[in-house]
């Protein structure tokens, strides 16, 4: 923002603090109010001459303008409600109106804002809260004289009387098209909230209440992933402001800017219509021809809430017609396609939409348009003396424009070249603004210049906008030629705008009908398809004739609103020719730079720190680029190339005032700063005007290279002033030190020797008391020592041989127990071994005399069974036979042999009595190891119960019976091997059973076979 200096306290300390939006807005305020009185203008008071004072303020605009801009999501929509918020509180009149009809303009304007950011803004990518529009805002203000004052006695203040706002290029696709986590305009999603909305107003009837109103625009059984035209799947917003809270500050804008809850209704109805027009669908009816789907249930919301019929909205949609032979003529009707029905629904959204938001903006420019410019429109209905009053107070304006930046996407279409094209045209009014004031600046000082080489940008205008070989004039022909097209007009562009040297069309852009063009911020490419459907922005006249013939009032008022004027010519083919939308923004641009120039403008550049929308992240490439598009270091460059430090020549005086001589006042003439400068010129050895040092009639201007040595010096020069000073104030509390030190030193000596005597026989006073005392004491310490510790020893001494008598007697305790443990398990094991080794010995001679049984019965056996035998005694029975034949000679041998036979029985009859006795030696020896083994289980018994009884016994003598654990611990141990022997024992008892078995069956059987 450009600064003029004024001198002064007040102005230097505005001048020393940051940028801020309040300060541009209070500058543009005062020097609006200062041009408009130009008898209190302090820098015309300041100059040499009177007759110079329509120099300073005579050519200089009484209205001003601020212009913001800035990319998207810099902040250019809260600093244009800072500006207008701030200046409205300076012009506040303390008539805030008593009812709701009577509020003041000041809030009324103010609260315009929510009304065209719901309609208006919309989630992107860069920014949850991004104004999809333009708007230049006009605030009107009234001198009020004496009555309000800024600063008392010098400036009188002025009331804000009215405003108006006007918008530009309104993003219509949006409205039909949303890109991945963008949303559609806030009020598609804000009417969503009545149906949780449980806000009760008395004053409103109850067909007006939110609950009524959200049943009959049909959303309470949808939600927002039902309808098409919010396509996208992001339905919040990441800066966490909910749709309920901008909902309901909505609806109290709109009461504030005299909207009647029927009205609200209708805006209401009127919107959710688009919502259910874009889930409409077609079907083939007959032969090339379409129709609406008759059962599809959003129809009925949308006829019932646009207050059309069913057969006017399919004709409108489904035929196209046209007329021959002008009005009157005969007309006849086309049958559309179904995608050409379907881009009919969308330009009817689009177009009806479009004038929703140009009549919600004269709603609110009505509202606020104030007094005095209504009754200017009234003409003279007005009294006299009212007249006369107005006449003698002075008019002015403030005009905020909130424009979007510049943009360069990775696709751009027709919406960036006219953006573009707006930020050409404001760069080249920025472009003279600047080198005009530096003009001004120079030629009101009487600074002699050169001209600066500024970076011009008209050809790029030209190359947009010229009349007949402009882009925008090339694309309006276009359409306006039937069967144009897209492509139709790539060529008929590559053909008149190849000879520009900002235009660029190479062969892979031609291929893809596609072009670029040099801006002042860079080379953009912008793609064709889209460019003639977008200009034309048209709804056919079946469709406006639709909307007329609603029943709703509101839809009427827009239609009107849409209708185009009518033609001229007897001739027309069902479209009006009305402008397109490339010449009407051209228009509006032509219209707005002429406000502008006919203001005194400031500039507010919106700077967006990082693209992750996220505090504390400045990202310096982005900066740079964002300064770069807005001009901002061009602007920088020309001002550094010129005198960009200026001082006034009080400020000059008080900053450099130590470099010069100390001159005295010769003349009347006599100017400060002119002999100051050549003061520091003498000094310093330097030409001045070779630097760059220039002294004007009120500032003192200088180039870099004299600043950098006017600082340098005056640093110099304050460091040898401050090392002067230094040395002689060192000097000075040197020399009081020493003194107060010389006097301080005798004072502290006599204290100190006095207090060092003192000390001295008080020390000796102490020890001897303390002798004294200390012999007392550590007598009494030594008795009382020497009976604690005999009172101690004789404790412990009983307590010692207590535990040693204890200890005693449990250890003999322990070892009688385990001796007499010891004993009864040496003789357990003893008598166990002795009666194993008597069962084992009985067992291998019963064993031995049965294995010799065995053996003596085998050869019995074998004797018995032996066939030569048989032969023998047939023979001896053939000789006792021959013998008996023979009488007398073998009566000897058969004695002989009897007695032989008599013999062997009594042998055999002996053996068996042997072996009976040795089979009852056995089993009384059997009965003998059953006995044994009773009287072992017995004795496991008896060591089982003198365990448990062990083990009862232990809980009162687990410290002393350890060993005795250990030991009973290996006593199971054995007692777990003898059991094991048992089974061993009892194992081998039974194989002796067995064996006796065969010995007795072996008896039997041999007493079978003698028997």
């Amino acid at each position: 923002e450009r600064k003029d200096a004024k001198g002064g306290d007040d102005r230097m300390m505005m001048r020393r603090l940051p940028p801020h939006v309040y300060g541009v807005a209070d500058r543009t305020f005062r020097l609006m109010m200062t041009r408009l009185h130009p008898a209190l203008d302090l820098t015309a008071a300041v100059n040499e001459k009177g007759n110079k004072k329509d120099e300073a303020t005579g050519n200089k605009a009484i209205n001003q303008s601020v212009l913001v801009s800035g990319e998207s999501g810099s902040g250019k929509t809260w600093t244009t409600k800072l500006l207008m918020a701030y200046l409205s509180k300076l012009s506040e009149t303390n008539e805030d109106g008593d009812g709701k009809n009577n509020m003041s303009i000041e809030r009324r304007i103010l609260e315009s804002n929510p009304i065209m950011e719901s309609f208006g803004n919309a989630r992107t990518v860069r920014n949850d809260n991004s104004s999809r529009f333009g708007k230049y805002i006009e605030m009107k203000f009234l001198s009020q004289g004496g009555r309000m004052t800024l600063t008392p006695g010098k400036i009188p203040g002025a009331a804000l009387v009215g405003a108006s706002i006007e918008t530009y290029l309104l993003e219509k696709v949006r409205l039909v098209h949303q890109s991945p986590g963008e949303r559609n305009y806030h009020i598609f999603y804000e009417m969503f909230t009545m149906k949780d909305s449980d806000d009760y107003d008395d004053e409103v009837e109850e067909q007006y209440q939110s609950s009524a109103i959200v049943e009959k625009i049909g959303l309470l059984d949808y939600d927002y992933e039902d309808f098409n035209l919010l396509t996208s799947d992001t339905y919040d917003r990441r800066d966490g402001v909910p749709d309920e809270e901008t909902f309901g500050d909505l609806k109290n804008a709109m009461k504030i800017m005299g909207f009647a809850p029927s009205e609200q209704a209708s805006v209401f109805e009127v919107t959710a219509a688009f919502l259910h027009a874009s889930n409409l669908t077609f079907e083939q009816v007959g032969a090339g021809n379409v129709g609406l789907v008759e059962d599809n249930p959003h129809l009925e919301y949308v006829v019932d809430l646009l207050g059309i019929t069913k057969e006017g909205l399919n004709k409108a949609l489904c035929f196209y017609e046209i007329t021959i032979g002008g009005r009157g003529g005969e007309t006849h009707q086309k049958p559309l396609s179904k995608e050409q029905a379907e881009r009919g629904v969308e330009a009817l959204i689009k177009a009806t939409y479009g004038v929703l938001f140009t009549y919600l903006v004269k709603r609110i420019n009505d509202s606020i348009v104030g007094e005095s410019d209504a009754g200017e429109k009234d003409g003279g209905g007005r009294d006299p003396r009212a007249k006369r009053s107005m006449k003698m107070k002075k008019k002015a304006s403030i005009g905020i424009l909130d424009i979007f930046g510049f943009e360069s996407f990775k696709v751009n279409s027709f919406e960036q070249l006219c953006i573009n094209y707006c930020n050409e045209a404001l760069q080249q009014q920025f472009n003279l603004f600047v080198l005009r004031n530096e003009q001004d600046e120079y030629n009101k000082e009487g600074i002699p210049w050169s001209f600066i080489e500024f970076p011009e940008n008209q050809d790029v205008l030209d190359l947009i906008a010229f009349k007949g070989t402009g882009i925008l004039n090339i694309l309006h022909d276009q359409c306006r030629t039937p069967g144009a097209s897209d492509k139709t007009f790539a060529m008929a562009m590559y053909q008149k705008c190849t000879s520009s040297k900002r235009f660029e069309a190479d062969s892979r852009q031609r291929g893809q009908l596609m072009f670029g063009v040099h801006h002042y911020a860079g080379l953009v490419e912008y793609e064709v398809e889209g460019f003639v459907e977008k200009t034309r922005d048209e709804l056919p006249k079946s469709g406006s004739d639709l909307l007329l013939s609603s029943s709703n009032n509101l839809v009427k008022e827009l239609a009107k609103i849409l209708q185009p004027p009518s033609e001229s010519t007897g001739r027309s083919r069902g479209r009006s020719q009305r402008p397109t939308v490339g010449l009407q923004f051209s228009e509006q641009l032509t219209s707005l730079r002429k406000k502008i120039d006919a203001t005194s403008p400031h500039y507010i550049r919106c700077l967006k720190p990082n693209n992750l929308l996220i505090p504390d992240r400045f990202d310096t490439a982005l900066i740079a680029d964002q300064l770069r598009c807005a001009g901002v270091i061009e602007a920088v460059r020309v001002s550094r190339l010129g005198y960009p430090q200026r001082f006034a020549h009080t400020q000059f005086i008080t900053r450099y005032r130590l470099l010069g001589k100390k001159l005295k006042k010769s003349s009347k003439k006599y100017n400060p700063a002119k002999a100051l400068v050549h003061s520091i010129g003498q000094r310093a050895k330097i030409d001045t005007d070779d630097v760059g040092i220039q002294v004007g009639r009120t500032k003192v201007f200088l180039k870099r290279q004299a600043y950098d040595l006017l600082e340098k010096i005056r640093r110099e020069r304050i460091a040898w002033a401050a090392v002067t000073i230094q040395k002689h104030a060192r000097k000075l509390v040197c020399k009081k030190a020493l003194q107060r030190g010389v006097c301080a030193v005798l004072t502290i000596q006599c204290f100190v020797r006095k207090t060092l005597a003192t000390i001295l026989v008080q020390e000796r006073r102490r020890q001897h008391n303390s002798t004294i005392i200390q012999a007392s004491w550590r007598k009494y310490a030594a008795l009382n020592s020497y009976l604690s510790a005999q009172a101690i020893a004789g404790w412990c001494q009983t307590h010692h041989r207590g535990s040693v008598g204890r200890r005693k007697y449990n250890e003999l305790n322990r070892e009688v127990k385990a001796k007499y443990l010891q004993s009864q398990w040496r003789g357990y094991r003893a008598l166990k071994r002795y009666k194993r080794q008597l069962s084992a010995i009985l067992t291998i001679q019963c064993a031995r005399r049965c294995y010799i049984s065995r053996v003596e019965l085998s050869a019995l056996k074998s004797q018995a069974r032996d066939l030569s035998n048989v032969v023998e005694e047939r023979d001896k029975l053939r000789q006792e036979a021959n013998a008996l034949r023979n009488e007398l000679k073998k009566v000897k041998e058969e004695k002989i042999a009897e007695s032989r036979s008599a013999a062997d029985s009594s042998k055999q009859d002996a053996e068996i009595e042997a072996l009976r006795t040795t089979l009852d030696q056995l089993s009384k020896e059997k009965e003998g190891v059953d006995n044994e083994l009773d009287e072992v289980n017995k004795t496991l018994e008896s060591f089982k119960s003198e365990k448990d009884s062990a083990i009862g016994d232990l809980h009162d003598l687990k410290q002393a019976n350890e060993s005795m654990q250990t030991e009973l611990n290996s006593c199971q141990k054995d007692l777990k091997s003898c059991q094991n022997e048992l089974q061993d024992v009892r194992k081998e008892l039974g194989s002796r059973e067995h064996e006796l078995d065969n010995v007795r069956k072996e008896l039997e059987s041999r007493e079978k076979e003698l028997g």
